[in-house]
């Protein structure tokens, strides 16, 4: 087996659960900030949204400003990513898990009854960091309703 194949097999994602609670506090923040109907994220857009920034291989697919269509653009012409979205939503569920709970416990974000998730500080910083740009643009994209478009079209159940 080579370096490579190695790499692509075991690195190709991030684990520090400290980062991820910073991704998801930036995606909640930015899905707040464009929801027009002044909607709230569930633990479901979290579960769906973070495969999408861990896996390297997803996290290439977000290229452009219309998100969706790249998204689904790349991911339908790679071998490698179509139809395991599904997959990797379980493979990182314990790490989105962690990081949620982590997120939570740094007072990042607050969870009410309905399941509702919101921000509970002002305002993060801005970082140039392509992951953290890449929440907040997923943000913007599922706040409008779009990921109901995105996992019907890669078949996912619900």
């Amino acid at each position: 087996m080579s370096n490579n194949n190695i790499y692509d097999r075991y690195c190709n994602d991030f684990q520090n659960p400290a980062l991820g609670a910073y991704i998801i506090a930036k995606f909640v923040e930015s899905y707040i900030r464009n929801a027009t109907n002044n909607s709230f994220p569930s633990i479901f857009h979290i579960f769906s949204m973070m495969p999408i920034i861990i896996n390297s291989n997803f996290r290439k697919c977000i290229k452009r400003k219309n998100v969706l269509d790249s998204l689904i653009k790349e991911i339908n012409e790679n071998d490698k990513l179509f139809g395991t979205y599904q997959t990797n939503i379980l493979r990182y569920k314990e790490y989105t898990m962690t990081c949620l709970l982590f997120c939570i416990r740094l007072n990042l974000i607050s969870i009410n009854d309905e399941g509702d998730i919101q921000i509970t500080v002002q305002k993060l910083p801005n970082h140039k960091n392509k992951l953290i740009i890449n929440a907040e643009r997923l943000g913007m994209l599922f706040s409008n309703g779009d990921l109901f478009r995105f996992l019907n079209f890669l078949g996912v159940s619900l």
